[in-house]
């Protein structure tokens, strides 16, 4: 998936939103949602991030990180402990007939994502931002994670999935 620009985007009660026309076209190739073809069969997954928001992958680059975590010692406590979380917190998903995504509950709590959604395609992922967390953090007010012991995983998520480790 090559993807590009960015579109800021309503969730509604439900915690649905709708995927930018152009991204949707973009993963035309890759997906096949709820009236688009083989429902039994999700091939985007929304996890979190290493950065204070979620992501939104095609199945290829999810098995490419699900591939990264595995590739870790088995024997390191804390590494299985972050493989736990991250797949704890991956949900499959797929557009449905209107092109609308949802987010779980608990993903749009982590990433504090309530009635907006900045939606940026970032080349193999999209990035699904809180407007306000997006801001602080492009503007160096905010590595919102630091601090923050219950979120601590996400530093070691990033050093396995960016390749800093093994």
């Amino acid at each position: 998936m090559e993807l590009s620009g960015g579109q800021l985007g309503k969730v509604d009660k439900n915690g649905r939103f709708f995927l930018p026309r152009r991204m949707l076209d973009g993963l035309s190739g890759t997906i096949r949602g709820k009236g688009r073809g083989d429902e039994n069969s999700p091939n985007l997954w929304i996890s979190p991030a290493v950065d204070p928001c979620l992501w939104l992958l095609d199945a290829p680059e999810y098995r490419r990180m699900q591939k990264r975590l595995r590739m870790q010692d088995f024997g390191n406590r804390s590494l299985r402990q972050l493989q736990r979380k991250f797949s704890m917190l991956t949900y499959p998903e797929s557009p449905d007939g209107q092109g609308r995504i949802q987010i779980p509950t608990d993903l749009r709590a982590l990433a504090g994502i309530t009635n907006q959604v900045l939606i940026i395609g970032t080349f193999q992922r999209i990035e699904l931002w809180d407007p306000k967390s997006f801001e602080r953090f492009e503007s160096g007010n905010g590595d919102l994670c630091l601090g923050r012991s219950d979120l601590g995983w996400k530093y070691d998520l990033e050093q396995v999935l960016l390749g800093d480790r093994g």
